[in-house]
């Protein structure tokens, strides 16, 4: 009898090990790593669903197909945005792309797409497809083969984000923290070399990542926690898997402390609301647990990084650096009404009209939210309350399903950081956070409402 081929062989371990491992290339924001990975992931999407490979038994459309609509849907906008259109039309439906394109006039007025920046929408709409190809070969199977994925997933993020953290710790005690790596120094830095923290540009950036990892190393924790409160720690000891479990914590405390070392005050909201959301139904049912975890934790933290993380608040004047400049950026939407000023087009968008904080550039809104409903209009806002209605349906099933916990506890941890900073923007972080996105949405047919018991 033939044995069952490794899930892990061919495109799958491949696009599996080059998404884990992207955050280590700088988060993955240079030009240099993130096109030749969408375009490696688009590649092995090729590979995958090649007719040969289809004898396998293992390629499932059906277990797509509650995102799917989703992917299309910003497909279509990203087309529509870099139409070229006639003049006229385009003053009828964004003043703003008109003045994008034809203020000063051209000598002779040619047709022109909605997005401000064609360039920036070319880009974002190739990473896009690139995040698309990875979660068809990912997650693209059906059965046994898709729960290892997913669970090789987790455990991938739990290690990447325990040596993260244990690298930024690392370096933040180095000759020259402020260098990536502590080794690479980054040219023209200046007032902002002290924002670099680990192998990131930018210390919200990194703690972004940290609480996503974290967030999951929790909700796979919280399946090793017995319920019951006459099962203690003898019971736990006495395990076959105390080894691993004696792993997890140590890692989810690493990156507690790395979190907190960074100084970014989002990071720690946000690595606070995943966790607590990965570790629900153990501390629920267990209030002592949970009690004296909280206290372990307030240890670490105010042991590594919480006075200066509260010392940065202090210091940081929030309506400046941020409600000031969303409040003017909002007006964007009186020129680019209907399809937004363009995927990744924020930064040309909003420099003609910024009121505010002028001796900046900002090339993003620091607001997930804001920024989409910018670039994406009133189109973006009706397709936001049509994945709202869709999540709020799947909600009963999501919460009741314990094998998508740590995938919900990550997310949980991207939804809160999105309020205040633009960790959607860099490109390994967008990458997890979309391979979580499509853990929870994409549930098998039998776990769906309505659906067949198992």
């Amino acid at each position: 009898m033939t044995a069952a081929p490794s899930p892990f062989r061919g495109p799958a371990g491949l696009a599996l090990l080059s998404a884990l491992l992207a955050p280590f290339a700088f988060g993955a924001v240079g030009t240099t790593a993130w096109v030749p990975l969408a375009w490696l992931w688009i590649g092995l999407a090729i590979w995958w669903s090649a007719p040969i490979r289809r004898d396998t038994g293992r390629v499932s459309v059906e277990s797509l197909s509650s995102v799917t609509p989703a992917f299309l849907g910003v497909h279509l906008l990203l087309a529509v945005q870099l139409i070229p259109l006639p003049p006229a039309v385009l003053r009828a439906i964004s003043p703003g792309s008109y003045a994008a394109n034809y203020v000063p006039p051209m000598v002779v007025e040619t047709w022109a797409p909605l997005t401000a920046s064609p360039t920036g929408t070319r880009q974002a709409w190739l990473f896009f497809s690139g995040l698309h190809a990875l979660t068809i070969v990912l997650f693209g199977v059906s059965g046994a083969t898709r729960s290892k994925i997913m669970n090789a997933l987790f455990a991938g993020m739990t290690a990447v984000g325990g040596l993260l953290a244990l690298e930024g710790l690392v370096q933040a005690a180095s000759a020259h923290p402020h260098w990536l790596y502590g080794v690479f120094p980054v040219p023209g830095a200046g007032s902002h070399e002290r924002g670099i923290f680990g192998p990131y540009y930018n210390r919200d950036h990194y703690s972004n990542l940290i609480a996503i990892a974290a967030s999951v190393a929790a909700g796979l924790l919280a399946a090793r926690i017995p319920r019951d409160p006459a099962r203690g720690l003898r019971f736990m000891l006495n395990t076959e898997g105390f080894a691993s479990t004696l792993a997890l914590v140590a890692s989810l405390i690493l990156m507690f402390a790395a979190s907190a070392a960074s100084g970014s005050r989002g990071g720690l909201a946000a690595i606070g609301v995943g966790a607590a959301v990965g570790l629900s139904s153990p501390f629920l049912a267990r209030p002592r647990l949970a009690l004296g975890a909280m206290l372990i934790l307030l240890v670490v933290l105010f042991g590594t990084g919480v006075p200066s993380a509260v010392a940065r608040m202090s210091d940081v004047d929030f309506e400046t650096s941020r409600l000031m400049v969303w409040r003017d950026a909002a007006r964007l939407l009186e020129f680019f009404p209907v399809f937004g000023a363009g995927i990744g087009a924020f930064a040309p968008a909003y420099w003609p009209y910024q009121r505010v904080v002028r001796y900046e550039y900002w090339p993003h809104a620091h607001n997930e939210y804001l920024q989409w409903v910018l670039e994406a209009g009133l189109v973006g806002i009706l397709m936001g309350l049509y994945w709202l209605r869709t999540a709020w349906r799947l909600t009963p099933v999501i919460v009741r399903t314990p094998e998508i916990r740590p995938a919900l506890a990550g997310l949980s941890a991207v939804m809160v950081h999105a309020v205040v900073e633009c960790g959607l923007r860099i490109p390994a972080n967008a990458t997890w956070a979309g391979l979580l996105l499509v853990c929870v949405i994409a549930l098998p047919p039998r776990q769906k409402p309505g659906g067949p018991a198992a």
